[in-house]
């Protein structure tokens, strides 16, 4: 129990969950364009060890 009450930051957590905040459409729909229009991260390439 001592472990689970250091975890929690608020303990009106457990009893339910949180109210939602209003939504910010403008914000949203920026967030998605500047995610769908960005360039791919360039691919990581490793090698195999030889032993």
């Amino acid at each position: 129990q001592n472990n689970l009450a250091a975890q929690i930051a608020n303990p009106a957590d457990l009893l339910g969950p949180r109210a939602s905040t209003t939504i910010d459409a403008e914000r949203r729909g920026k967030v998605i364009d500047a995610y769908r229009n960005a360039t791919p991260p360039p691919p990581i390439f490793t090698q195999e060890v030889q032993y």
